[in-house]
């Protein structure tokens, strides 16, 4: 008995310290992260930062991906307007950063 607590006592107690876990909710995740786009605008081949932008209409996430977040923002209301049928697709509630 005394060795079961041994090893159930120890077991127990890093279980509950949460070992500095976090949870993340793979969803809400930036899918286009570190991605980098080929701009030609001077005349020569340069990678430029890029911006993701979120929006969410009647449970499904839209991402948009562009040079600038405008780009970004345009992009993902775009898919949000049209994959439903009725467009609930708030400007107001679009989320964007910089990858």
């Amino acid at each position: 008995m005394r060795k079961v607590a041994w090893i159930v006592i120890p077991l127990m107690w890093l279980s509950f310290s949460g070992c500095g876990l976090k949870v993340i909710n793979p969803n809400d995740q930036n899918p286009n992260k570190d991605t980098l786009a080929l701009d030609m605008s001077s005349g020569r081949p340069e990678l430029v930062a890029t911006y993701t932008c979120k929006v969410q209409s009647q449970g499904s996430r839209f991402f948009g991906l562009g040079k600038t977040e405008e780009e970004a923002r345009k992009d993902a209301l775009g898919k949000c307007r049209s994959r439903t049928l009725l467009s609930f697709c708030d400007e107001q509630k679009v989320t964007c950063e910089k990858n």
